[in-house]
C-alpha cells in the first residue's frame, strides 16, 4: 500500500479557502493610503507550505513546511522541516513458489535554515536568493518473504542515509494579496553524505544466513528539487 500524493491536492484546497479569505482584506487594503503590494516588511513573519517533486532528504512525501520572519524589509530568516514516511506491499505469484511479498518502508527528516535577500520588494513580483546550513536523515528497510515449496527465504535490506550541507537558493514570491503570495524556489546544496548498508540472505530449511555490510561517504554537489509554495502572513 502506497499513501496517497495528498500534497498537490491539499495545496489547492489551502490556496481557494486563503484566497476567499482574503479577497475582502484585499479590497480594503486597495483603499486604504498605506496599503502596500506586499508583506516584505521589518516585523513581519509568515507560515509557508511548499510542494516538492519528491523526497530527497527533502519533504514528507512531497511537502516542507517553514517559519519566515524578516528582519528588514529585504532581510528575513526562514527555517524549514520535512518529514516522510512511505510504506509499500506488494505480493506476487511465480513458478516453484507459493507467493513472494515485498515489503518497503521509508522514513525521512530534514532540517534547513536559510538567511534570505530581497530585491524589488515594492512590487508585487520580488526576487530573492538565499544561503544556510541543511541536515537530513532518511532510513530505508526492504523485507522480502519467499516461502518456497522445499524452503523458507528471506531477504531483507536496510539502508541509513544522513546527510549535511550548505544550501544556496534562488525563487521568485509573487503575492496574490497583501498578505498572501505564491513562490517558486531552486537551489544547489554542496553537501557531505553517509551512508550503510546491512544485505541479510535467511533460509530456514538450511540453517543458513548470510549478512553484509558496508559504509561509504561522499562529498557532492546536488541540485535542490524544484518547490512551490504558498505563504500567509500576519
Amino acid at each position: 500500500m502506497r499513501f496517497p500524493r495528498w500534497s498537490l491536492a491539499s495545496a489547492l484546497i489551502a490556496l481557494a479557502v486563503a484566497l476567499c479569505s482574503f479577497t475582502a482584506v484585499g479590497a480594503q487594503e486597495a483603499t486604504s493610503p498605506e496599503a502596500g503590494e506586499n508583506s516584505l516588511r521589518d516585523g513581519k513573519s509568515a507560515l509557508i507550505y511548499e510542494i516538492v517533486g519528491d523526497f530527497d532528504l527533502t519533504a514528507f512525501e512531497g511537502a516542507n513546511l517553514s517559519f519566515k520572519h524578516h528582519y528588514t524589509d529585504n532581510r528575513a530568516y526562514r527555517i524549514g522541516v520535512s518529514v516522510s514516511v512511505t510504506h509499500e506491499n506488494v505480493d506476487s505469484d511465480a513458478m516453484g513458489v507459493r507467493w513472494t511479498e515485498i515489503s518497503n518502508r521509508r522514513e525521512a527528516i530534514t532540517l534547513t535554515a536559510l538567511k534570505l535577500h530581497y530585491h524589488n520588494i515594492h512590487d508585487r513580483a520580488s526576487f530573492y536568493w538565499g544561503v544556510g546550513p541543511r541536515i537530513g536523515y532518511s532510513h530505508e528497510r526492504s523485507l522480502t518473504d519467499t516461502p518456497a515449496w522445499e524452503d523458507d527465504w528471506t531477504r531483507r535490506t536496510e539502508r541509513d542515509d544522513a546527510g549535511a550541507g550548505i544550501l544556496l537558493a534562488i525563487g521568485v514570491e509573487w503575492f496574490l494579496a497583501k498578505e498572501l503570495s505564491l513562490l517558486g524556489q531552486y537551489g544547489s546544496t554542496l553537501n557531505y553524505r553517509w551512508m550503510r548498508q546491512e544485505h541479510a540472505e535467511t533460509s530456514v530449511e538450511n540453517q543458513y544466513r548470510d549478512v553484509r555490510r558496508s559504509e561509504s561517504s561522499l562529498v557532492e554537489l546536488r541540485a535542490d528539487v524544484v518547490r512551490f509554495g504558498l505563504s500567509l502572513y500576519w
